[in-house]
């Protein structure tokens, strides 16, 4: 009678491979589901934060060398146009003063105001670049941040996805320790 009638119920989260112990409660149970999804989150978390951290590193890198390549060539105008003011007020005196280099004087401003464009406009090649790094590695970070959020969306639902199962009893599963016969008569 036992065999055919008992049965066992008990939880199971097929995602999580786990089965509740014979007396644990349900409540019982999900927390247990809920640690080991939090620790298979942070497994995967761990291994997509180690792919990311290079990535992120690499990206760091190129802005740090973008901000120094735009403080050189910040340095780089500044003295040119100290250089272009200091020769270029010379060459002018000089050009009043000594009659026939005039034409080849004002043709040397000419081109120290064109070297000085040339590097201005270098400068904002690099602050583009600079901008360009920097938003290189907000995105990294954004995306980053997006793939832990999905990482613990989906192990926070394979935490809740609990089912009952009834498991039946077997006839090895039974044990009769204590046999007794207990005879009624019936007076009429």
């Amino acid at each position: 009678r036992l065999h055919s009638t008992l049965e066992l119920k008990l939880h199971h989260n097929a995602k999580l491979k786990l089965y509740s112990r014979v007396g644990e409660s349900e409540d019982e149970f999900r927390a247990r589901c809920e640690a080991a999804a939090e620790d298979a989150a942070d497994a995967e978390a761990a291994k997509l934060r180690d792919r990311y951290e290079s990535k992120l590193d690499t990206a760091r890198d190129q802005v740090e060398r973008a901000e120094q390549r735009l403080r050189e060539l910040n340095t780089d105008v500044s003295s040119r146009r100290q250089q272009e003011i200091v020769s270029g007020a010379g060459a002018l005196i000089g050009a009043f003063l000594g009659g026939r280099r005039s034409t080849r004087t004002l043709s040397s401003i000419a081109s120290r105001r064109s070297q000085t464009r040339r590097t201005e406009e270098r400068r904002r090649s690099a602050e583009e670049k600079l901008a360009s790094e920097q938003e290189d590695v907000v995105e990294l970070e954004q995306e980053h941040a997006e793939d832990l959020e999905a990482i613990w969306d989906r192990w926070r639902e394979a935490a809740d996805e609990i089912e009952v199962i009834e498991v039946g009893l077997e006839k090895n599963d039974i044990d009769v320790s204590d046999f007794h016969v207990f005879w009624a008569a019936r007076i009429v």
